[in-house]
């Protein structure tokens, strides 16, 4: 079971590393794997993962936070993880923005004049229903 910790541990640290100094890779612990992170203030975080998320150690190897993925802890314990996040979400957006609008080469709004006016709808009346389940 450790071996499926450290494999997403790993994963999970490669998926910040634009926002960290630096990370160990992870290695197995009975059952759970068990890295360390340094923030870009320079903090180092001892983390364990198992099947009840992801923790911040204490000097003595007990668990002192908690959270569901390496991305929450980091946007809980680093400023500076939470700027890059910011700054590159926002890159990402701007790009993707910027791609539709190569794509379409212009905006493109509903032309409600275009919409038939004689459209009839057809109300429902539950009592007129032959559905089985009425």
């Amino acid at each position: 079971m450790a071996h499926v910790f450290v494999g997403e541990l790993d994963a999970q640290l490669k998926e910040v590393l634009f926002g960290i100094e630096s990370a160990s890779a992870a290695s197995a612990d009975g059952t759970a794997a068990l890295s360390t992170a340094v923030t870009l203030e320079g903090l180092a975080l001892a983390l364990r993962m198992d099947d009840g998320g992801v923790h911040v150690l204490s000097q003595d190897g007990q668990p002192v936070r908690s959270y569901d993925s390496v991305n929450s802890l980091l946007l809980n314990e680093s400023a500076g993880f939470v700027a890059k996040f910011n700054a590159s979400l926002s890159a990402a957006l701007a790009a993707a923005v910027s791609e539709q609008g190569d794509e379409s080469g212009q905006r493109r709004w509903a032309d409600l004049e275009e919409e038939d006016d004689n459209a009839s709808y057809k109300s429902y009346d539950s009592a007129q229903d032959d559905r089985p389940w009425h």
